[in-house]
């Protein structure tokens, strides 16, 4: 008898432990990903495979573990033009919803402003019989430069389990592009596809259990096609301030009377985050923020607003925003907007607002500064030779306070050159 009494008390301790350690848990929804540089599945259970067309045996052929890159070519020229055609393959029992986007974890060169790039989604079979000279059929979506990490709301769909999809993307060289792009390299950049769950399978409530499942990289991906025809223009100039809204982040541009636009294209207003390092302290966050439509030569500043894409509770000295390799000047609100390149920073929620004429990559970077404990003493710098070249560099207060004891000794550096890497709390 005291056997089974000591049995049940273990059997709903048991219980009452599984119950807690329930509790306690963190959800998280099964996501995958397959970039074709690493080609090795990134991340998550849902199994995917990414296929290329062998065009010389004419099969797809997984390329997840080679290391291959899709776009290796090295002598564009005008008129030049590369496809490939992928299949979008999910291996697994779960259905899931994916999308392709190129990625690059650098800028890419002045040689991509003259690359189209051309889309062919399909969920039947793709082969170069579907290939055109003129791309008939296919859509164009931009030049390379502007795509980097933005196709993602250009190609994408669902897929049952065992089933496939398939993407033809072409590059093509504008035959206008003049002597000026000879000799430019084009920097490596990968397709990547990524996949989450997609709400198809039921469990006891239904089938809409993930319906709130997430993409697994970038924290921001939005892209708004719209249209001047509402507004009035002069000379190739807006007379009226034209305003573009993403209805699902929030972001929004001020596109005012006076901007140069492009006419013969279709206008968009994109964001797509590119890279997220973790804990953001003394690392760097990029976005691509895009209006298709807008001159290279305008010169009125457009407003965006971006939402918020940074940390919130960052100090005046621990972040920094550049643009083109340019830092922006930060400014206490919109109304203090006065020329272009500056920003204002929420550091309540962290949404930024930009004061832009044209676009690029938009590049974050924080320093939370160093604060000397009022006794620490460095042997000696960071690192240098003390040339203007190789200047000794000050990383810590600790390091700051050995420059002054130094120079307290009677050491001049005259001639040397000294660079402060970072903001030093005193």
């Amino acid at each position: 008898m005291k056997t089974t009494k000591r049995s049940a008390l273990l059997s709903v301790m048991a219980l009452f432990l599984c119950l807690t350690m329930l509790l306690g848990t963190t959800w998280a929804w099964f996501t995958d990903s397959v970039t074709s540089s690493g080609n090795k599945i990134q991340a998550g259970t849902l199994k995917l495979d990414l296929e290329m067309l062998n065009k010389e045996t004419g099969a797809y052929e997984s390329i997840k573990t080679s290391n291959d890159p899709i776009f290796n070519y090295n002598l564009w020229e005008p008129g030049y033009t590369d496809v490939k055609f992928l299949k979008v393959e999910n291996e697994g029992s779960l259905s899931l919803k994916w999308k392709a986007m190129f990625v690059s974890d650098e800028a890419v060169s002045k040689l991509a402003e003259v690359i189209d790039v051309y889309v062919l989604p399909s969920v039947t079979e793709l082969g170069y019989d579907n290939l055109t000279r003129d791309f008939d059929g296919w859509r164009r979506v931009g030049t390379l430069d502007q795509f980097i990490n933005t196709l993602s709301e250009t190609t994408y769909g669902n897929l049952l389990p065992y089933s496939c999809a398939y993407l033809g993307i072409a590059l093509h060289m504008q035959e206008s592009a003049g002597n000026e792009y000879q000799e430019i390299g084009l920097e490596a950049f990968d397709i990547q596809i990524v996949a989450t769950q997609m709400s198809n399978e039921e469990d006891s409530f239904g089938p809409d259990y993930d319906n709130d499942a997430e993409w697994p990289a970038g924290e921001m991906s939005f892209r708004v096609p719209f249209s001047f025809d509402d507004v009035a223009t002069i000379n190739g100039e807006l007379a009226e301030d034209k305003i573009v809204v993403d209805p699902v982040s929030g972001a929004y541009a001020i596109i005012p009377a006076g901007a140069k636009i492009v006419e013969g294209v279709e206008p968009y207003f994109s964001g797509n985050g590119i890279g997220n390092s973790g804990t953001f302290s003394d690392e760097i966050r990029s976005y691509d923020i895009h209006i298709e439509g807008i001159a290279p030569d305008n010169t009125k500043p457009i407003t965006v607003f971006i939402g918020k894409i940074l940390p919130a509770g960052l100090g005046e000295t621990e972040l920094k925003l550049y643009h083109e390799d340019v830092q922006m000047t930060r400014v206490n609100s919109v109304e203090d907007f006065a020329t272009y390149d500056q920003f204002t920073y929420d550091a309540t929620t962290g949404a930024v607002v930009l004061y832009v004429k044209n676009f690029s990559v938009f590049t974050g970077v924080t320093s939370t500064p160093d604060v000397w404990d009022g006794e620490a003493v460095a042997t000696g710098f960071a690192s240098g030779t003390g040339t203007e070249e190789d200047p000794y560099i000050i990383d810590t207060a600790a390091q700051l306070v050995y420059f002054r004891n130094q120079v307290d000794a009677g050491v001049t550096y005259e001639g040397q050159f000294v660079k402060l890497s970072r903001d030093i709390d005193l």
